[in-house]
């Protein structure tokens, strides 16, 4: 009787060693293949960034980045990213700031195996934080602290909280001046993004139709 309860025992011991073994095979696997889905996506956002392939605008017309590029100068642009996860969903977007004569931000966004793009400035979009949320500016008086949200070819901005002129709101609440200050410390302090440097392009006159796209300077 003994030695038929050593044995059970060894079988419930390798029974579940072998499963534990599974469940790490099963863990490490869907890290990689989480990490892979990543990857693939970083690439994708950046095929749209060499205009390679298109992406969609608000309107739902597909569009080229070279043409947005062009649009904005003639000459040396500077494009540089950041994978960031704007809107909370597990999933990353792309922010390409694009410097020329000023700073631009064209916003990638992946939903159903769709690109969709969307424009913004510099005072549009300033102060990007690790956590998504970052300020727009419309003057002195006029502050803005967002978070993005997307669906499909709409981005839609959520005020956090904003100053206009003497009245100050957090969450659509009117409040005081010492809380909105408060409000604006926590966000300086949170982490600001770092951009990837990616390239510098010469943008000329031929258009991505045409087949020459943009040379690497």
């Amino acid at each position: 009787m003994k030695k038929i309860w050593v044995i059970v025992n060894v079988c419930l011991i390798l029974i579940l060693s072998a499963c534990g073994s599974k469940e790490i095979v099963k863990d490490k696997s869907q890290k990689d293949e989480e990490e892979k889905e990543q990857l693939d996506l970083k690439q994708i956002y950046l095929d749209i960034v060499d205009s390679k392939k298109e992406y969609v605008d608000k309107d739902n017309n597909k569009q080229y980045a070279l043409d947005y590029y062009k649009s904005l100068q003639y000459g040396p642009v500077n494009l540089a990213y950041k994978l960031i996860d704007l809107d909370g969903d597990k999933t990353e977007e792309m922010v390409v700031a694009i410097d020329s004569t000023d700073r631009f931000y064209l916003v990638l966004h992946y939903e159903e195996g769709v690109v969709y793009g969307f424009y913004n400035v510099a005072r549009g979009m300033a102060a990007l934080r690790e956590d998504g949320t970052y300020v727009a500016s419309g003057g002195a008086d006029y502050n803005y602290y967002l978070k993005a949200k997307f669906n499909k070819n709409k981005m839609e901005e959520i005020i956090l909280a904003k100053r206009e002129e003497d009245k100050c709101y957090i969450d659509e609440k009117e409040t005081t001046e010492e809380e909105y200050q408060e409000y604006v410390e926590q966000f300086e302090k949170k982490e600001m993004v770092n951009f990837t440097q990616y390239k510098v392009l010469n943008v000329g006159d031929d258009i991505v139709g045409q087949k020459k796209l943009f040379t690497t300077g």
